[in-house]
């Protein structure tokens, strides 16, 4: 999938395990996108500033800055970027929190590989219409 025919999209993924992000990173390029890896909340804050970003894929807890700030603090500047949880705990508490910062999808781990391509390709698609230009 690409935004146009030049470039794919870029995707974030964001983790503080490199491993987890290199799993997510090969369905993100097995799609034909592009990933772009931080390792936590700031880092990631700093790659959307340097790149045009299509979604986020992000894991809740890593040092410094959680994932669920990350995505609060970017549904403030760039609710129009999809943001996309991976967590091995979902609680009531933290999927109404996440529900607030506009995050559109929470995984838990361990995942399905199926269910991580079919939620990646869906925000891949959304983030496409949103940047078509209005009928």
């Amino acid at each position: 999938m690409t935004e146009n025919a030049k470039s794919p999209m870029k995707v974030l993924v964001v983790d503080d395990e490199e491993t987890l992000r290199m799993l997510v990173g090969m369905t993100v390029e097995s799609l034909g996108l592009e990933m772009i890896e931080a390792e936590d909340g700031k880092s990631a804050l700093e790659a959307i500033k340097k790149n045009k970003v299509g979604f986020v894929v992000t894991d809740i807890n890593m040092p410094g800055m959680s994932g669920l700030d990350f995505a609060c603090i970017l549904n403030k500047h760039a609710p129009h970027i999809e943001v996309i949880i991976v967590s091995g705990f979902l609680d009531a508490e933290t999927k109404a929190k996440a529900t607030a910062c506009g995050v559109t999808s929470l995984i838990s781990k361990p995942y399905d590989y199926g269910q991580m391509e079919d939620t990646i390709r869906q925000a891949a698609q959304r983030a496409i219409d949103k940047r078509k230009p209005a009928a």
